[in-house]
């Protein structure tokens, strides 16, 4: 049997933290085949930019 594993992962008004839940999301991704789908608030979208976070 073969296991997918799907999150949805939400982020809001706040920079704490978000390079270390950026990392765990690739890791997620890259090591363990997670299909993974980030979703922003209207702040969160805020926050990536001013962090400069968004490719």
């Amino acid at each position: 049997m073969i296991w997918v594993f799907k999150l949805i992962w939400g982020i809001t008004g706040t920079g704490y933290l978000l390079q270390e839940s950026i990392d765990l999301m690739r890791e997620l991704q890259e090591d363990y085949g997670v299909d993974l789908t980030v979703i922003l608030s209207k702040e969160g979208a805020a926050v990536i930019k001013w962090y400069k976070k968004l490719k």
